[in-house]
């Protein structure tokens, strides 16, 4: 894995993350978190946009509707409409001041599961992990982050990562209930970020401090394998249906934020659809 080519997509970003590809449009739609805005490229044209947003966009998930989006910023939540290109407001969500949304992901339950954090850095242990439908919003109880990030779903389990701890936990899903399993401690400093979990059980995880992905067999605690982008602030990761990874990264000393596509051996865990 550690001689995998990568080859930069996009560039120009102060923080770009979330890399979701949609196979049925071979686009790949992302964010940028402190630019704002909205990212997508459409492989079909070799063509990229970019779309302002009015504040924080930290979050896309795919929904049941295939024309959306569901998109997060700061404290909101918004559509995008694929064909016509455009936000439409969706819901707002009441987090508390200097708080703000960060990294989610879709369950089983077609519910969004997002984290919050503070707007300003990552000073204390205060963000949330908010379950969101049709129906309204809820805290979960007994999670709290710093900066939360790598949330993912299996139909058994809820993966995420408290950057700031260099930890990343697993719980088991019990109804309504998420129960923690068991945890992985990535070496002191690494700050892990975004991740993607592969088919056959692996997890992609990004590494903020170490200018790479790290490829980690949870159940053997055991990384396996690196993927080197030779970036500073390597933040997230996703993985297409034929086994490309797009790997964002954020601005540094070394230049401004970007998008890399490299190869894996792994195809994507199931993705599970936002119910509107």
């Amino acid at each position: 894995m550690e001689d995998f080519k990568v080859d930069m997509l996009a560039g120009g970003f102060a923080l770009a993350e979330g890399p979701l590809y949609d196979s049925g449009r071979d686009t790949l739609y992302a964010v940028d978190i402190n630019a704002p805005g909205f990212y997508q490229y459409d492989f079909r044209t070799g063509e990229g946009r970019r779309f302002p947003t009015p504040s924080h966009c930290t979050a896309v998930v795919q929904t049941d509707d295939e024309k959306f989006l569901l998109v997060a910023l700061a404290q909101e939540l918004v559509l995008f409409d694929k064909d016509g290109l455009t936000f439409t407001p969706y819901r707002k969500v009441e987090l508390g001041e200097g708080m703000r949304f960060n990294d989610g992901a879709v369950g089983p339950d077609g519910a969004l599961y997002i984290g919050t954090m503070m707007i300003d850095g990552p000073r204390s242990q205060v963000g949330r992990l908010i379950r969101i439908d049709r129906g309204g919003e809820r805290v979960m109880e007994g999670f709290s982050f710093t900066v939360p990030n790598g949330i993912a779903f299996t139909k058994d389990y809820f993966y995420h990562i408290d950057s700031p701890a260099d930890t990343l936990r697993r719980f088991h899903i019990e109804g309504d209930r998420l129960v923690e399993e068991k945890s992985f401690r990535f070496p002191a400093g690494s700050s892990p970020d975004g991740m993607a979990l592969a088919e056959g059980g692996l997890i992609y995880v990004a590494l903020w401090n170490k200018c790479a992905v790290a490829i980690l067999d949870f159940d053997r605690a055991e990384v396996v394998g690196h993927i080197y982008t030779g970036k500073k602030c390597t933040s997230a990761v996703g993985i297409f249906p034929d086994g490309r990874l797009a790997i964002t990264a954020g601005r540094a000393d070394d230049g401004d934020g970007l998008i890399i596509l490299t190869r894996s051996d792994d195809r994507p865990a199931g993705r599970f659809l936002y119910r509107l």
